[in-house]
């Protein structure tokens, strides 16, 4: 009887690490990550045959870079990859496309953004009106009311319009990305 007891209070030692690690697992949020699109045009097969198997584009958005800055960096990170075989006219256009996106006039994404976990909600009342007063400053509601997107792409674009100046603190951030997750949520029926 000694054994199965050992068994059994060692199964229960291993069911409670497991549970804690499960809860500690749970806390853990990762840092907001940028979405760019894919663009259109001859750069999309230049980052699609150069870029993207190894890394995504995302992260150039963490950046805000000229020519020669662009240029230097590329350079830094693939010297010695002999896996990027990239022509110098399609480098022309890689560094044309990041320095106009991503160039020293616009606005690196935050790369330290972990959305808080919140527990009060904005109802549909509260957040328009919160939205009439801090949107309306900047630009009307309309685009807003008319696009979709998920809860995270809500959160990726609150996050960039607050590096661009909108006054939002975490929480409100996250209560308006919440609630437009709902309300302006993608409707794959629609």
């Amino acid at each position: 009887m000694g054994d199965s007891s050992n068994k059994n209070f060692g199964l229960m030692l291993v069911l409670l690490a497991l549970l804690f690690c499960n809860q500690l697992v749970a806390q853990i949020r990762p840092p907001t990550w940028p979405d760019v699109p894919l663009p259109e045009g001859p750069i999309r097969n230049i980052l699609l045959d150069n870029c993207t198997s190894c890394h995504g584009i995302d992260d150039y958005a963490f950046f805000a870079l000229d020519s020669a800055e662009w240029e230097a960096m590329l350079a830094e990170k693939h010297e010695g990859d002999s896996q990027v075989t990239i022509s110098s006219e399609e480098k022309a256009v890689l560094i044309s496309y990041l320095s106009s996106n991503f160039g020293p006039d616009s606005i690196p994404f935050p790369r330290d953004y972990v959305p808080p976990e919140i527990t009060e909600f904005f109802n549909n009342a509260d957040a328009r009106i919160f939205m009439e007063v801090r949107c309306i400053s900047c630009h009307s509601l309309d685009p807003i009311m008319s696009s979709r997107r998920s809860p995270e792409g809500w959160r990726v674009l609150l996050v960039s319009e607050r590096e661009r100046g909108a006054q939002l603190n975490d929480e409100e951030l996250e209560r308006l990305a919440e609630w437009l997750g709902r309300a302006r949520g993608i409707n794959l029926f629609e």
